[in-house]
């Protein structure tokens, strides 16, 4: 790969690091977990391998945390430029940018948990997977099996979820278009005999990924070497050039930033724990929230009702309640937020 490539990939990813540090929190409401669990609010529990691992190498700097993401992020679109390298030649590194269209893994690699970590290790897994296969060197492929036992501890996390159309609820709905256009990486595994050995893998992974979507992060790899002899055609037909697949790559990944900035967790999201924090404070009772919001609760300082996952709060009594749900006439409307409110119930 060329020096100028890296430089494409460096470019961008510190264009992404200044718009993630400009939205001020962290995409994702678990990502607050580990932050929690980093600077020593919540004990280390519920993690595997690489949940008890990060908070042993990352720095207690908020900054430094969105860069180490970007970072990975980088990476992981220098290993699929790589692997694109080597089923199409030096132009494969293209396939790289194609991974930008993917809404779902730009959401995914930007929150801060464990699998952010897992993605950097399955994607040089993939590298080596297709190094082995178009190299057949097939020796290799215990390696790639060896890397997947050691990322199974937090891999298999991503299908604990509900299958089908109920995990869409996992998947914010600003991804759906995006990933719609990594979807056409699909045409290009019947299109293009290069992409033969890796046919049925990449039919497996998809398909996974349209029943449980939150695992479709896994998909992308698959689709972005798909989107090569797709542009291919296009560069014949209409002059597609490799600096338009910049800036048309650029675009959606923009399109997809500025959809996360209306994500959870957002800057309206931290201005009403931190309303609920104070108000706790101020009439002395305990807060109640929607469990959504524990995490953040507990990093801004205050001691959530819930977290992680459950069912949402009924109980409203003798407590400043944070919640999206309608709480009856027992309570008092303190502040409204965009989709959220703080009550004083009695």
């Amino acid at each position: 790969m060329k020096p100028k490539h890296i430089l494409v990939f460096v470019a961008l990813a510190f264009i992404f690091f200044l718009a993630y540090v400009f939205k001020g929190t962290f995409i994702g409401t678990d990502s607050y977990f580990f932050l929690n669990i980093i600077f020593g609010e919540l004990p280390n529990i519920e993690a595997g391998f690489f949940g008890w691992f990060i908070p042993l190498v990352i720095p207690q700097n908020i900054i430094l945390i969105k860069a180490i993401l970007v970072f990975m992020l980088m990476l992981n679109m220098i290993l699929i430029a790589k692997a694109g390298q080597i089923v199409f030649g030096n132009k494969g590194w293209l396939c790289g940018l194609f991974l930008l269209v993917n809404g779902v893994f730009l959401f995914e690699s930007l929150k801060f948990e464990e699998e952010q970590f897992v993605y950097l290790v399955l994607f040089f897994a993939f590298l080596l997977f297709v190094y082995a296969v178009y190299n057949k060197k097939y020796l290799e492929l215990i390696g790639v099996g060896i890397i997947l036992f050691v990322c199974f501890d937090a891999w298999i996390t991503k299908f604990n979820g509900i299958p089908f159309m109920a995990s869409l609820d996992y998947i914010p709905f600003s991804t759906v278009l995006p990933m719609s256009f990594a979807l056409a990486g699909l045409i290009g595994y019947f299109w293009d005999k290069r992409l033969k050995p890796l046919f049925f893998p990449a039919m497996l992974v998809v398909l996974v990924s349209i029943i449980l979507p939150k695992v479709s992060v896994f998909a992308a790899p698959f689709l972005a070497l798909g989107l090569f002899p797709v542009f291919e055609r296009l560069e014949k037909k209409v002059g597609v050039t490799p600096i338009r697949v910049i800036v048309i790559c650029f675009v959606f990944a923009f399109a997809s930033f500025l959809f996360f900035g209306v994500q959870p967790t957002t800057l309206d999201d931290q201005r009403a724990v931190d309303f609920a924090v104070q108000s706790s404070k101020d009439f002395n009772l305990p807060i109640n929230n929607d469990w959504e919001f524990g995490y953040l609760v507990a990093w801004r300082g205050g001691q959530p009702s819930s977290w992680g996952g459950g069912v949402w709060n009924t109980d409203f009594n003798e407590s400043i309640t944070l919640t999206k749900l309608d709480v009856g006439n027992n309570c008092e409307l303190l502040k409204s937020f965009v989709g959220k409110s703080v009550f004083y119930c009695n």
